[in-house]
């Protein structure tokens, strides 16, 4: 069992094997489960490591574990979990300020739920933008109450797609990330590349 602080190295390494190797600083995020990674890194050189315990299943079963089905009350929870969510990454973001990144990456599936369905929208390709969640918001919140499709969602991950959505809204809130690219390669990549 690696450690997080040892799974966001190989994140990291992982994500900017897609990646040209600019001067620019980089914000890698890393959305799991139990855990976010978050990393600056520069080229090879990692800046700043952390890893917070919030993930999406553990901010789902701590914010939408009573099976609410009324839109309203959901909108509700969704902002206390965004507000949660702001407070623990609150935690970290005078680093974050002080390591000057310019471009932020997300892997993960939750990223990739939350790509695909701004892109669905009509929001642009592989990224996500931070007005687009608040546009999508009510509509997030209608399909999950009622069960109805929504454009972009598959079934298999709609229990994580509120959670989710605050966790990352919640991120790009406290450290002023307007637009989010989203990365296919990780933490699987990160490890091939180690062992190269």
């Amino acid at each position: 069992v690696i450690s997080g602080i040892q799974e966001a190295v190989l994140i990291y390494a992982g994500v900017i094997t897609a990646l040209p190797l600019v001067d620019s600083r980089r914000l890698i995020i890393d959305i799991g489960g139990g855990s976010t990674e978050i990393i600056v890194g520069q080229k090879h050189d990692r800046l700043l490591t952390e890893s917070l315990s919030i993930g999406s299943v553990s901010w789902r079963d701590k914010f939408f574990n009573n099976k609410e089905n009324e839109s309203g009350l959901l909108m509700k929870q969704m902002d206390l979990g965004v507000a949660a969510a702001k407070q623990l990454f609150d935690s970290i973001s005078p680093g974050i300020d002080k390591a000057n990144w310019s471009e932020a990456y997300a892997s993960s599936g939750t990223v990739k739920m939350l790509a695909l369905i701004c892109e669905a929208h009509g929001y642009g390709e592989k990224q996500i933008q931070l007005a687009a969640l608040y546009d999508l918001k009510s509509k997030i919140a209608q399909s999950i109450a009622d069960g109805s499709d929504l454009s972009g969602l598959k079934e298999r991950r709609r229990d994580l797609l509120l959670a989710g959505w605050c966790i990352l809204v919640g991120l790009m809130e406290s450290y002023k990330v307007a637009a989010i690219k989203f990365s296919a390669t990780a933490l699987r990549e990160g490890m091939l590349d180690f062992m190269v």
